[in-house]
C-alpha cells in the first residue's frame, strides 16, 4: 500500500528517463527494487512503526514532495535506504545470534540439571539418610554441580567437579551402616569444603545448610 503512492511519481521518472525501463542499475528503479525486498524481509504489519517500515516511509514522503524532474534525487535516497538496509541487517544479524546463543544456553543448562541430577540420584541410593542430609544434596548441592558443569568448560571431567562428587560422597558415607564411629573424624573437614564450595558458589539455601550443619555437629 506504501508503495502503491510512487505510481505518479514512477510515471514521471519513465517519461523522463527512459533507461528507467531498460537499466536495472538506474538509481530508481534500484530504489523500488531495495523497498519491495526491505518490506518482504522487515516489515512487521502488526506493528508498522518497527523494522524498516518507518524507513521507506520517509523515503516515499520524500519522492512525493521533492521530486521535479531532477532523477538525482533517486542517488541520494537510494544510497540512503541502502545504509539503512545494511544497519537494519546487522540489527537482525545480532538478534538472531541472540537467539541461538540464548537456545544453546538454555539446552546447555537442561543437560547440566539432567547430568547433576542424575549423579545426586546415585548417591541417595548408597544408604538411607536422614532429612537434612537429602535437603542439602538434592538443593544447594544440585545446584553445586550444576554450576560448576556451566562454569567449567570441561564440565563434568573438570576438578572442580571430582571435588564436589568427593564431597558428596564423604557426606553419605558416613552415613553408610556401620561407618559412623569410623568416619565421624572426617566432619571437620568435610565442613570447610562444604562451606567453601558453597561460598564460591555465591548463593544457596540457608535453611538446608544450617539444618545439615546441625545435624553433623549433633
Amino acid at each position: 500500500a506504501l508503495l502503491s503512492h510512487l505510481h505518479t511519481p514512477y510515471l514521471k521518472v519513465a517519461l523522463i528517463d527512459l533507461r528507467l525501463l531498460v537499466d536495472a542499475h538506474h538509481p530508481a528503479r534500484r530504489l523500488l527494487d531495495q523497498m519491495v525486498e526491505a518490506g518482504s524481509l522487515w516489515v512487521d504489519e502488526s506493528n508498522s512503526q518497527r523494522g524498516i517500515f518507518p524507513t521507506m516511509q520517509r523515503v516515499v514522503d520524500r519522492v512525493l514532495q521533492e521530486f521535479a524532474e531532477d532523477v538525482v534525487l533517486f542517488e541520494e535516497l537510494l544510497a540512503h535506504f541502502e545504509r539503512s538496509m545494511n544497519e537494519q541487517q546487522r540489527k537482525t544479524d545480532t538478534m538472531e545470534q541472540r537467539t541461538q546463543e540464548a537456545a544453546r544456553g538454555r539446552e546447555k543448562l537442561q543437560l547440566a540439571k539432567r547430568r547433576a541430577n542424575h549423579q545426586i540420584r546415585e548417591l541417595l541410593q548408597r544408604a538411607p539418610l536422614p532429612q537434612p542430609v537429602t535437603n542439602f544434596l538434592t538443593k544447594t548441592w544440585l545446584d553445586q554441580l550444576v554450576f560448576i558443569l556451566l562454569r567449567d568448560k570441561d564440565e563434568d571431567r573438570s576438578d572442580a567437579w571430582e571435588q564436589a562428587v568427593k564431597t558428596a560422597e564423604d557426606l553419605v558415607a558416613i552415613f553408610e551402616p556401620g561407618a559412623a564411629t569410623v568416619r565421624t573424624g572426617m566432619i571437620p573437614d568435610l565442613r570447610e569444603r562444604i562451606t567453601a564450595g558453597v561460598r564460591r558458589m555465591g548463593s544457596h539455601t540457608h535453611a538446608a545448610l544450617d539444618a545439615l550443619f546441625a545435624l553433623l555437629d549433633a
